[in-house]
């Protein structure tokens, strides 16, 4: 499994995986987090091969046009 939240940190390892997976080499899963209401560059290109996309906000799908997109709750840690 991979998780990538975008940024130059995450491309090399979700473009290998993609193809590794093309090649028949992989069988990792790919999970693209997007925390922010727009989305990035790379997750918006990552996005199209990722098996899921999961985002903070509703209108964020509105950037991704696939069916695999979930809105998951990003916690928030209140101080006291």
């Amino acid at each position: 499994m991979i998780i990538g939240t975008g940024g130059y940190a995450s491309a090399p390892v979700i473009f290998a995986n993609t193809l590794m997976r093309a090649l028949g080499l992989s069988r990792a899963r790919v999970f693209i987090h997007e925390q922010n209401s727009v989305p990035g560059k790379l997750n918006l290109a990552i996005g199209r091969w990722a098996d899921r996309v999961l985002l903070t906000f509703p209108q964020t799908k509105a950037w991704f046009s696939r069916n695999s997109v979930v809105v998951v709750i990003q916690s928030v840690a209140l101080s006291p």
